[in-house]
């Protein structure tokens, strides 16, 4: 995600166009005074990350050039939050590329990209997300995915509200950025819950049933 936003926004605004939100904001999503806010407090947030980095490589362009770090740059010392934010900032046309490149929606990309952030910040902060109930989930069209899914109202067609969401869109993106992710970390943590590997256990997660934990590749 860091490297696709910092390659749009040098591609079309050039190494510093990023600073000016006016460039690249979607000025149809949110008013001039909401995005001049944002700049100001983007702004304020890289100049204390990048006075306090140690990146060798920034410390090394510093030395070399004056003015402002290029956004190829800037954009690694942002947190996956901030990148969250700057995305859903984004002109639609250029989140509907970033979504298009994962093979997604730009509704289900920003949906998910969210999920993910949310269940990344529980995560850091020792939360329970083993029993989180999700009260806005991602949306998903995707029918492979709601296959892997327990449906808890299939007369409503409605869908698990735990942290097998997560789990189904976070295996789905990975092997799009990456064919090759070698995986099963996840996989194997599922079946030290599941330790008597029954639907029913799985199903507390939000899976379909246990056979579909078994084949995760994640």
């Amino acid at each position: 995600l860091k490297t696709q936003i910092s390659y749009i926004l040098g591609r079309d605004f050039g190494a510093t166009g990023y600073l000016n939100f006016q460039n690249w904001s979607d000025k149809n999503r949110y008013c001039r005074y909401y995005l001049n806010y944002k700049e100001k407090d983007f702004l304020k947030k890289l100049n204390i990350l990048e006075f306090e980095s140690k990146n060798r490589i920034i410390l090394e362009h510093k030395k070399k050039f004056l003015g402002d770090l290029p956004v190829w740059l800037s954009i690694n010392l942002l947190t996956l939050g901030d990148i969250v934010d700057i995305y859903t900032l984004m002109n639609q046309k250029y989140r509907r590329e970033i979504a298009a490149n994962h093979e997604l929606d730009l509704d289900q990309f920003e949906t998910w990209i969210k999920n993910i952030r949310l269940v990344r910040n529980l995560s850091a902060h020792n939360s329970n997300i083993i029993d989180v109930e999700f009260t806005t989930k991602p949306k998903i069209k995707e029918q492979k995915l709601l296959d892997k899914l327990f449906f808890y109202d299939e007369a409503k067609n409605l869908t698990t509200n735990k942290i097998a969401l997560t789990i189904v869109i976070m295996e789905f993106i990975v092997f799009k950025i990456n064919p090759d992710f070698p995986g099963a970390g996840i996989n194997k943590a599922l079946k030290r819950i599941c330790k008597n590997r029954t639907d029913e256990e799985a199903q507390k997660l939000g899976f379909k049933n246990f056979k579909t934990i078994d084949e995760l590749t994640i």
